[in-house]
């Protein structure tokens, strides 16, 4: 094989910082683009050079591709970052080096799901921004975890329906939502406004005591399995020897609530425990790869700041 070639190029507009870049056809270790299931096999195009930042936020691959890739993706922006993560997905430790230095917190974040995500956030999350954006300010929730909720109650998708008669971007009941004054739960802002409500009154009834983010993620299992079944779980895990103020104790008791031996003894009954295990961890999925991408999106603008303002000085 070819020798890895390096060449040093120096104030990379993405990093800041010296970049080496990486002719991809030389290396064996950088994948060439399998069969895509949605839109058939890629068409032959010039070889993608592949750049390993140094030092960056993100130590990972980021695929500059072709002309022709590059103008689709608006630079500076989440679509930018998000569409150059999937450019490099297949990368075979990515996702692992992701997980470890976001300390991503469970191994869901694997190639389909995080596909799938990155997908979304190219082609629905720009139309939603704003909105999370202006009632995580109203409610002082950080909008990137809205947009999480979100995300995992609908896809984005505002029009969402579930068999059970839920719908809308956060998928709100026809209770909670005449409790809320809501409606129309298909209208986008009407349901982000009732699901950050909802939130919020959701979190107030977890015991201020409990330190964060502990406190964040019981009220999250709360707004999915209600908060007298968490009370139960809690209550099983002190009695099993826990800690009923620590999430990473009560989520593994929650599945105890779909076991007779141990429901029968609370005070709220049956419960499908494991349901609100899973979205608590996908939603802090989620907003493990949002704060990512503002960050890539932070970086892209000031490096730009930077150079245009170096750009000006010289002129």
């Amino acid at each position: 094989d070819d020798p890895v070639t390096l060449a040093l190029s120096k104030n990379s507009l993405i990093s800041g910082k010296s970049t080496f870049t990486v002719d991809a056809s030389k290396h064996s270790s950088v994948k060439k683009h399998r069969h895509d299931h949605n839109s058939g096999s890629r068409k032959n195009s010039s070889p993608a050079k592949t750049k390993l930042i140094e030092n960056s936020e993100f130590a990972g691959l980021i695929t500059e591709g072709t002309a022709e890739t590059r103008s689709q993706k608006p630079s500076g922006t989440i679509y930018f970052a998000a569409s150059e993560f999937l450019d490099n997905i297949r990368n075979d430790d990515m996702l692992a080096r992701f997980r470890k230095r976001e300390k991503a917190h469970s191994q869901w974040l694997d190639f389909v799901n995080t596909h799938t995500f990155m997908k979304h956030v190219m082609s629905r999350f720009p139309k939603y921004r704003a909105l999370f954006e202006q009632v995580g300010a109203e409610y002082d929730l950080d909008w990137r975890f809205l947009a999480a909720i979100a995300y995992q109650e609908s896809h984005w998708d505002p029009q969402a329906v579930s068999p059970t008669g839920v719908r809308g971007l956060m998928m709100l009941t026809r209770v909670t939502a005449k409790q809320l004054g809501i409606s129309d739960r298909l209208d986008p802002e009407q349901s982000v406004r009732g699901g950050a409500q909802y939130f919020k009154i959701v979190k107030k009834k977890i015991p201020k005591r409990i330190h964060e983010l502990d406190r964040t993620w019981l009220a999250l299992a709360s707004y999915n399995v209600g908060f007298g079944h968490l009370e139960d779980a809690r209550i099983l895990t002190q009695k099993l020897g826990g800690n009923p103020d620590k999430w990473e104790h009560v989520k593994k008791r929650l599945p105890l609530l779909s076991i007779d031996k141990w429901h029968s003894k609370t005070k709220y009954g049956y419960a499908r425990g494991h349901e609100p295990v899973t979205y608590v961890r996908n939603i802090r999925s989620y907003y493990t790869l949002l704060k990512w991408l503002t960050r890539q999106e932070t970086q892209y603008k000031s490096a730009r700041a930077d150079t245009n303002g170096g750009l000006a000085e010289s002129l």
